[in-house]
């Protein structure tokens, strides 16, 4: 038994660091492949494209590097300014309003995104299957049951509702509309509550529960979720909403004869 703990205590970092690491370089590809299919229907210049996509996928790959690099230098769970909120709940909410003001503040990204359906905004939370990884803590005793429960389940949840809302898009099915509507509903109220629960749980200013063993999300590698990942998707949250936005403005203008 003390053997299989000492290869517990071994292999569990690094196979946390690799799926991180992982699931954020899949993210990330498959959001600039995203790109890519929709920049020559957006009437984008051809010479252009690449040059769109180097962009996108540099400035993924710069926050990525650069939360890798953050997060083990700083104390995420500390204030920013006494009273105020750890530097942990600024990147996680701060951090999509970011990504979602720079895709619109670059003409020939807002171009491209202005093309992409609901089926690829859906598509990307997908990828929040992968919040699984919190239950698989908690078995393991490095993640409270206060967090891993609701956030865990509530990102598997996230991801096949996305993944349900993509498919009914897809086909074009009567109700895709409220599925997608659905899909939003759950994917940010997952987030809120994986917020309080994390803050709560983790070595924050915050924390209030766990203080013998706190929350190992709030370590490295996994504080790369609510850093990286987490942005990424709360970003497609706001373009899909924007995008709900836009259709009903569309549908509710008067049609002229």
């Amino acid at each position: 038994m003390d053997c299989i703990n000492e290869w517990r205590k071994i292999v569990s970092p690094l196979f946390l660091e690799f799926y991180v690491m992982g699931v954020g370089v899949l993210l990330a590809t498959t959001v600039v492949a995203f790109f890519a299919t929709n920049a020559q229907t957006a009437g984008i210049d051809p010479p252009r494209i690449p040059r769109m996509l180097f962009a996108a996928g540099a400035l993924l790959a710069v926050w990525f590097a650069g939360m890798t690099i953050l997060v083990q230098v700083v104390d995420m769970g500390a204030s920013v300014v006494p009273g105020g909120p750890p530097r942990l709940g600024l990147v996680f909410i701060g951090g999509g309003l970011l990504l979602f003001w720079l895709g619109l503040t670059s003409t020939l990204h807002r171009l491209v995104i202005d093309k992409m359906g609901q089926s690829y905004f859906m598509g990307i939370q997908t990828f929040r299957v992968a919040g699984g990884i919190f239950v698989i803590g908690m078995f393991y005793g490095q993640i409270p049951a206060l967090f891993a429960i609701p956030a865990g389940l509530g990102d598997i949840a996230a991801g096949l509702m996305g993944w349900r809302a993509m498919k009914a898009v897809n086909r074009g099915d009567a109700d895709a509309r409220r599925k997608v509507v659905q899909a939003n509903w759950v994917g940010l109220s997952d987030f809120a509550i994986a917020l309080a629960t994390g803050l709560m749980t983790a070595d924050t200013v915050f924390q209030v529960v766990a203080h013998d063993s706190p929350n190992i999300v709030g370590q490295y590698p996994l504080i790369l979720i609510p850093t990286f990942l987490v942005p990424v998707f709360l970003s497609a949250h706001f373009f899909s909403i924007r995008l709900l936005r836009q259709t009903n403005s569309k549908s509710s203008e008067p049609s002229h004869a």
